[in-house]
């Protein structure tokens, strides 16, 4: 099994010949290895940040402004002249908040000094819901897939 992942700027650049990529091979024989529906899981996260990283909200942190990595919605900050900085300025983190799916930052030392990097994605409310569905998804497969392994 052969997976590729573009890691394109732009829609427009995944036709590029020279598009850089992610591939990973997983072997038939792939025992004790990484299993199949991981793979899929981090394509379809992935998916999810970036369109997050397609609508951010407009914010500044320290007079910076980050833009956003097409192919995975990461931030890139232009600190000290170098665009390509994956951390936030200094004295600031990055968090993801469990309950609704959106990015936030912090100062550091700061109590209540929140800044949201995008929208909720999703309602806070069905949450925990979604997880144990999730979660019970998971067993019954496990359970399929458990003859297989034997």
């Amino acid at each position: 099994m052969l997976m590729l992942q573009f890691r394109a700027n732009s829609v427009k650049d995944i036709n590029d010949a020279n598009c850089k990529i992610d591939c990973w091979v997983f072997p038939r024989d792939n025992r004790g290895g990484c299993p199949l529906r991981l793979a899929f899981y981090r394509f379809l996260v992935q998916g999810f940040r970036r369109c997050q990283g397609l609508l951010p909200l407009q914010f500044s942190l320290e007079n910076s402004h980050p833009s956003f990595t097409f192919f995975s919605g990461h931030p890139l900050w232009k600190i000290k002249g170098q665009r390509d900085n994956r951390l936030p300025p200094p004295g600031w983190a990055r968090h993801l908040h469990l309950e609704n799916g959106a990015f936030y930052y912090e100062k550091d030392g700061l109590v209540h000094t929140t800044i949201w990097e995008n929208e909720t994605f999703w309602q806070q409310s069905d949450v925990r819901q979604e997880q144990e569905l999730a979660e019970q998804t998971m067993e019954v497969y496990d359970e399929d897939m458990s003859e297989l392994y034997d």
